[in-house]
């Protein structure tokens, strides 16, 4: 007998329907894109095939704050790394980044759309709470010395709607969010 995934269900978001992948990218396609990062296409893959159950986009100012200051989600489950979209405020101006706003995530290796998000919530998480996590979380993993090297503050966090696509290393293929969201692939 397997194992239950973490949260009890696995969030499986790949948009598999290709009438339902056909419309996402049609969307896609009208929308403002945001260019993800190596480490925004990482997390965006995991959101998407479930690596990060329960977690259903990027976490949004509650579970981010929960996770940094006890290291759980604001539903009470254990998870032990922020997962957000960092974006700088030229960013937020440029693509009209807003709580409502509609954009599309977009692979900085070939330009490819990846997925919708639908953004929930726009926030600026606490400096020095965020930067005490970010020095533990560094002696503890390579990805935190990263972290820690970051100086963009303004997370995004969305709803909705990820591409279908083979997201990897290798393969480009990503989504955005920040505070929490549920990706659908486009």
């Amino acid at each position: 007998m397997a194992n239950p995934p973490h949260g009890g269900v696995l969030k499986d978001l790949i948009a598999r329907d290709a009438p339902r992948r056909a419309q996402l990218e049609s969307d896609a396609a009208k929308l403002p894109a945001l260019v993800l990062t190596d480490r925004h296409l990482c997390d965006l893959e995991l959101i998407m095939n479930g690596g990060f159950s329960p977690l259903e986009g990027f976490m949004n100012e509650k579970d981010y704050n929960g996770v940094v200051e006890n290291v759980r989600l604001a539903d009470g489950n254990l998870f032990s790394i922020p997962i957000c979209l960092d974006v700088s405020r030229e960013q937020i101006d440029e693509l009209g980044i807003k709580p409502g706003a509609r954009i599309t995530l977009r692979d900085f290796r070939d330009d490819r759309n990846l997925a919708i998000l639908n953004v929930e919530d726009v926030y600026q998480p606490d400096k020095w709470v965020a930067v005490g996590f970010r020095r533990m979380h560094q002696r503890l993993t390579p990805g935190g010395a990263a972290e820690l090297k970051r100086q963009s503050w303004s997370l995004v966090t969305t709803t909705r709607h990820i591409r279908q696509s083979s997201i990897s290393t290798t393969t480009p293929t990503t989504t955005t969010s920040a505070a929490s969201s549920t990706p659908s692939t486009v």
